[in-house]
């Protein structure tokens, strides 16, 4: 897989969250957000490169075309351990364990989202620290590099199955899972009306759009009076996803937010 690398100019002041949540597709592969300054890796395959472009055409940016091995080099350089809760922290394969950490999650992040530093991961991690998950079955609609599938699993769900669109995001996961010893994890690249149900709990922290795309099949996927947790959601996206939750069948229980962005825990009715 080759990756293209975008340098993008955010000055102080621009809403750099504003900026990722256009960008959100397919083809986005991760990003590394520092000060005044955006770091964009793009699948240079995708078809929707020209949508990425016409969104950079109002920053300064510079790009460059980097090999998957170089890429993969560079993000665990710069990958760091976090502690998101008191329970759960973090770290890659090549960081010290964290002592004190009841949930000592080793992820090596690759090419995938989620490893904890951003707002909507953090707060996905966060709700499944608060949960009892013993002997529930766990549903991860775009797993990423798997780590809610796995804290699930550490937290004694049952049953867990993660699906992804992206091959790399697969790879990633499948790796990851085996490395916390919880193999019984399923992870797979399979469409979300290809997946059976019914399921305790569904996870998906992916955007708006995708959200809104597939409320039907997150209803029907989960079991009556089940949750449902949502991440990837802009603040000023609030009343819409509130308003298609609750046209799709689902009972708003308990929100929280993170900078600019919003996570949802709602039941089906």
């Amino acid at each position: 897989m080759k990756t293209m690398q975008y340098i993008v100019s955010v000055p102080e002041g621009e809403d750099a969250d504003l900026l990722l949540a256009k960008i959100q597709s397919d083809g986005l592969q991760g990003v590394e957000q520092q000060a005044e300054q955006m770091l964009i890796y793009w699948d240079a395959n995708q078809a929707d490169h020209e949508m990425l472009l016409d969104v950079l055409k109002d920053y300064p940016f510079s790009a460059k075309l980097l090999e998957a091995q170089n890429w993969n080099a560079t993000w665990e350089s710069n990958f760091q351990p976090i502690r998101i809760t008191e329970q759960v922290g973090i770290r890659a394969d090549f960081h010290p364990p964290f002592q004190d950490c009841l949930y000592d999650l080793v992820i090596t992040p690759k090419m995938s989202f989620g490893t904890g530093h951003h707002e909507t991961t953090h707060m996905m991690v966060s709700w499944l620290d608060e949960m009892d998950l013993q002997n529930q079955s766990v549903f991860d609609f775009g797993c990423g590099t798997g780590v809610l599938a796995i804290l699930a699993a550490k937290k004694g769900a049952s049953k867990i199955v993660g699906i992804d669109n992206d091959f790399w995001s697969i790879e990633n996961a499948r790796e990851n899972v085996l490395r916390n010893e919880v193999s019984y994890v399923q992870i797979i690249a399979e469409d979300i009306t290809q997946i059976s149900g019914p399921f305790d709990l569904i996870l998906a922290n992916i955007n708006l759009n995708v959200l809104l795309a597939h409320m039907k099949d997150l209803y029907h996927l989960l079991k009556s009076g089940a949750g449902l947790i949502l991440s990837g959601i802009l603040l000023s996206d609030e009343s819409t996803m509130q308003e298609a939750l609750k046209s799709g069948g689902f009972s708003i229980r308990d929100q929280k937010s993170r900078g600019q962005w919003l996570s949802i825990y709602a039941i089906k009715l």
